[in-house]
C-alpha cells in the first residue's frame, strides 16, 4: 500500500490550475480507492477490537487513547409544539427557561425567514459561506467502539 500511498500522494502534489480534468479524474479514483482501503481496514480493526473490549473490558492503547464497548444513544425531540407547549406548562410560561432548552439551530432558517421581516431576521440569523467538499457517511446502531481520547478530556475531580 505504500506505493499505492507514494504515487497517490505525488499523483496530487503535481496537480494545478492548469491541469485537465482527466489528471484531477484519475487522481479523485486513486484517492476514493484508497479510502475505501483503508475505511475498509479501519472497520475490521475496529470490530476486533470491539469484540476485545466486550471479552476482556477498556483498552488503552498509547497512554491515552481509551476504548470500550458502549451503546450509543442519540436523543432527539420528535413533537416541537408537544415539547414545548409541555415547557410552557411545567414553568408557568417562563420564557427565558424555554431558551435553554433550546440547542443550536432550533430554528429552521428557510421557515423563519418566511415568517420574519427580512432586518429581524438579519438580526438574529447569521449565513456564512464555506468552500467546502464534503460526502456522507452512514451511522450505525447498537454497540459500538467509543473511543476517548484523555489528552482532551477535562478533569471533573
Amino acid at each position: 500500500m505504500s506505493t499505492d500511498l507514494t504515487t497517490a500522494r505525488a499523483s496530487v502534489l503535481t496537480l494545478n490550475e492548469d491541469s485537465p480534468p482527466e489528471r484531477f479524474e484519475e487522481t479523485r479514483g486513486v484517492l476514493d480507492a484508497l479510502k475505501d482501503r483503508i475505511r475498509e481496514l479501519d472497520e475490521t480493526w475496529k470490530a476486533a477490537a470491539l469484540a476485545r473490549c466486550i471479552e476482556h473490558g477498556e483498552m488503552v492503547l498509547m497512554g491515552h487513547r481509551r476504548f470500550f464497548a458502549a451503546v450509543e444513544k442519540e436523543t432527539k425531540c420528535v413533537n416541537v409544539r408537544g415539547a414545548i407547549e409541555g415547557i410552557y406548562e411545567a414553568t408557568g410560561g417562563d420564557f427565558d427557561t424555554l431558551v435553554s432548552c433550546l440547542s443550536v439551530n432550533a430554528l429552521k432558517p428557510g421557515q423563519t425567514r418566511k415568517i420574519l421581516p427580512s432586518k429581524r431576521f438579519a438580526e438574529t440569523f447569521e449565513t456564512t459561506e464555506k468552500t467546502k467538499l464534503k460526502s456522507g457517511e452512514a451511522k450505525g446502531d447498537g454497540k459500538t467502539l467509543i473511543e476517548v481520547d484523555e489528552r482532551y478530556v477535562k478533569s471533573g475531580t
